[in-house]
């Protein structure tokens, strides 16, 4: 998760800006940073939701909540010089104020290609199953279930 997002949703989860809102399409703007204008739609649940309550929210206050106050940290999938108005916020108002942790932005991760390998296993099978169908020898196809 990135500071960006994480901060608005720990701001929402707090403030709940939305709540005022009658249509979930009807923008509101966090008060923190006006210039941002959501929708309750933007928002992933719980978050979005005009009340707070269900499974999920009894296990995020909790669970994770609690042991994210214990924590000494975030590591979120960001850089510093990407958005250093929502690190800053996060570590000076959101850390300090409510939560505990400060972020630590190692990002970002996990957006490497694919292996190039994959495509190349693509072509052996293919080129197995033209090789069957140039030698006129038959091939038995079995599906387990189903593609949707």
């Amino acid at each position: 998760m990135s500071v960006f997002a994480a901060t608005l949703c720990q701001i929402i989860r707090i403030e709940r800006p939305h709540s005022k809102t009658i249509s979930p399409d009807e923008p509101f703007a966090v008060s923190s940073f006006p210039w941002l204008k959501l929708t309750r739609n933007d928002c992933p649940p719980p978050f979005g939701d005009l009340e707070l309550k269900g499974p999920a929210v009894d296990f995020m206050k909790e669970q994770v909540l609690n042991y994210f106050a214990k924590s000494r940290g975030m590591i979120t999938n960001s850089f510093y010089e990407l958005e250093p108005r929502f690190a800053d916020y996060w570590n000076q108002q959101l850390s300090n104020q409510i939560l505990g942790p400060k972020s630590w932005c190692v990002g970002p991760l996990c957006l490497a290609k694919q292996p190039i390998t994959a495509a190349i296993e693509h072509e052996t099978w293919m080129q197995w199953l033209n090789n069957k169908l140039t030698e006129k020898q038959p091939v038995l196809y079995v599906a387990f279930g189903r593609e949707q």
